[in-house]
């Protein structure tokens, strides 16, 4: 990977979208490691109107929500995690 690359890969990045209806914001931030997914978690910071909401662990083998003010996270593995988001979800997004 190039110094810019690697410059790019260290920065904290922010996102902030709209929900479908408009009428709040989220705001995501995340932190992508310096190599491939693997050992390394990639951390996302998940704000609704500039309140911290939780933060998503994001790793090789499962996704950990951490709620705010816990230490204590959810775990699911990719596959319960697939489950779940079917189960779970009100809408569909094309890809």
């Amino acid at each position: 990977m190039s110094s810019v690359g690697v410059n790019r890969a260290q920065r904290a990045l922010a996102l902030s979208v709209e929900n479908g209806d408009n009428s709040m914001a989220y705001g995501v931030e995340f932190k992508t490691p310096l190599v491939r997914l693997g050992k390394s978690d990639v951390t996302f910071k998940v704000k609704q109107d500039e309140e911290m909401l939780g933060t998503l662990l994001v790793s090789k083998g499962a996704v950990t929500w951490f709620p705010k003010d816990t230490t204590n996270g959810h775990k699911l593995s990719w596959v319960d995690f697939g489950k779940a988001m079917v189960a779970k979800s009100n809408r569909t997004e094309k890809r």
